[in-house]
């Protein structure tokens, strides 16, 4: 559920609206249905 609303966030140009990085990157974990914001995550990219 999460996954399909980041793609589409990022497929319709919602990201490119904000104030990133020029390396940003966001990693959410999700584990029994809950989800978490890492504090040091390792880089990952959804292409």
């Amino acid at each position: 559920m999460i996954v399909a609303l980041m793609l589409e966030l990022r497929d319709d140009g919602t990201f490119k609206k904000l104030p990133l990085a020029p390396k940003a990157f966001m990693v959410i974990e999700e584990f029994d249905g809950r989800y978490g914001w890492p504090k040091h995550p390792e880089k990952c990219y959804v292409s």
